[in-house]
């Protein structure tokens, strides 16, 4: 639990710093910002992950905490998914668990579907509300 709170602390600070200064520059929306922040966070936690796994197979390493898996999917679905995807392929992390090989893509498309179905239908409630009469 210690672990846990540690490192979703972390990944708050991550995400807050990489949207403060991608919304400070304009370069994203807040909301585009934080998500951005998000990805790079989890991605960044994949990394750490796999870098604590092969140092725990190695006699004279030193140990490093691993990070919780609940951690790690819980972020791809707050909005981390294209960085735990990226996590899992590109550094080859969690290949082996069928949550993180089919959950986490199943968890992406979850979340684009939600997107899109509140993009269509903030705009119809939207032209409800705002039409005369």
């Amino acid at each position: 639990m210690r672990h846990f709170i540690a490192f979703a602390l972390a990944t708050a600070a991550v995400t807050a710093a990489i949207a403060l200064a991608l919304a400070k520059a304009r370069a994203l929306v807040p909301l585009g910002a934080a998500l951005a922040g998000l990805n790079v966070a989890t991605l960044a936690l994949y990394g750490y992950d796999k870098l604590a796994s092969m140092l725990a197979r190695k006699q004279e390493a030193p140990k490093l905490p691993r990070v919780p898996e609940v951690l790690l999917l819980a972020l791809a679905g707050l909005g981390g998914g294209a960085g735990a995807i990226a996590g899992i392929f590109l550094v080859r992390h969690k290949t082996r668990k069928p949550r993180f090989v089919a959950g986490v893509p199943a968890i992406v498309l979850l979340e684009v579907g939600v997107a899109c179905v509140a993009l269509w239908l903030v705009p119809a409630a939207m032209d409800f509300v705002m039409s005369p009469g």
